[in-house]
């Protein structure tokens, strides 16, 4: 039988985590903005090419890793098809508040798989 253990934590990061916290919050917001621009002019919300006309600006401008490069991606066509799907006119998405993506959320959820003492964490 295999057990599934699931822990929600709560980050309390020092004066120094929750600044970069914060820069990094405001790069993914800017990314974010920046990839939304293309998407309201273009009107592409394929990752796949998404991820060729912007990946480069948004690790080397943005200083954005890998993974998040690729969550902005998603988040702003997830953006733009809510508003499609809730019958809103074709407008510029802006990104105004700190968006969350899966890693840096202030509730780090994680699972252990596996006997006791062993196993994989997932995050997100």
């Amino acid at each position: 039988m295999e057990l599934t253990i699931t822990a929600k934590l709560k980050i309390l990061p020092t004066q120094a985590q929750s600044q970069q916290l914060h820069e990094t919050l405001s790069a993914y917001r800017a990314g974010c903005n920046t990839v939304s621009g293309l998407v309201y002019t273009t009107k592409n919300l394929v990752q796949a090419s998404l991820h060729t006309l912007t990946y480069r600006t948004l690790r080397d401008e943005h200083h954005l890793r890998s993974q998040m490069a690729q969550s902005v991606m998603k988040t702003v066509i997830a953006r733009y098809r809510s508003e499609m799907a809730n019958g809103h006119e074709w407008s510029k998405v802006q990104f105004k508040k700190p968006e969350y993506p899966c890693l840096l959320d202030m509730v780090l959820r994680f699972t252990y798989f596996g006997s006791p003492g062993t196993g994989m964490v997932l995050t997100c």
